[in-house]
């Protein structure tokens, strides 16, 4: 594309703004369709190896452990006990709820922001307490521990296995 860019910059004197104008008025009005350029992936591990497409993995993932480690690490008293209240927050009422979204949905039928916020805490309100229904039919029972190391383990599941899918549905491309 850059090529081009320079060819049509040289043949018809105009500048890189000009070219990008037209490029754009061309895009609008339909007379051409600009795709999506994905990197070439030579297995699924590339996918991760990829951060412009994997980076909603990776930050989903640090989160979570980032998440357990807090919540299970950091002592509880006044002043660390607010980061840990707020860790722990994002682990219950946000992350599973994310994960499922993003195994149920696609990128390619992608919500707004605003919808998938809001869909990921609805979702995560509605699976931390089947998680911990089950759990309460284990010998672990509730405790910090087992719900913290059960949600997290849902979440990288679930993450794991939607970039693994997304990375097989690239490869097919």
């Amino acid at each position: 594309m850059q090529q081009l860019a320079q060819i049509v910059m040289t043949e018809n004197d105009l500048s890189e703004q000009e070219v990008i104008q037209i490029v754009k008025e061309m895009a609008r009005d339909g007379s051409m369709a600009l795709e999506k350029h994905f990197p070439v992936l030579a297995s699924p591990w590339d996918y991760f190896r990829t951060p412009t497409l994997s980076l909603w993995f990776w930050a989903a993932f640090v989160a979570t452990v980032l998440a357990v480690n807090i919540v299970l690490f950091i002592p509880n008293f006044f002043p660390l006990v607010a980061i840990r209240w707020l860790s722990g927050a994002i682990l219950l009422l946000f992350l599973p709820g994310y994960a499922l979204l993003r195994a149920l949905f696609s990128a390619a039928t992608a919500k707004g922001s605003l919808e998938r916020f809001i869909l990921s805490i609805g979702l995560s309100l509605a699976i931390v307490p089947l998680i911990g229904w089950i759990l309460t039919y284990t010998p672990s029972g509730i405790d910090l521990v087992p719900v913290t190391v059960c949600i997290a383990a849902f979440t990288i599941v679930l993450l794991t296995g939607e970039a693994w899918r997304e990375s097989r549905h690239l490869l097919r491309r």
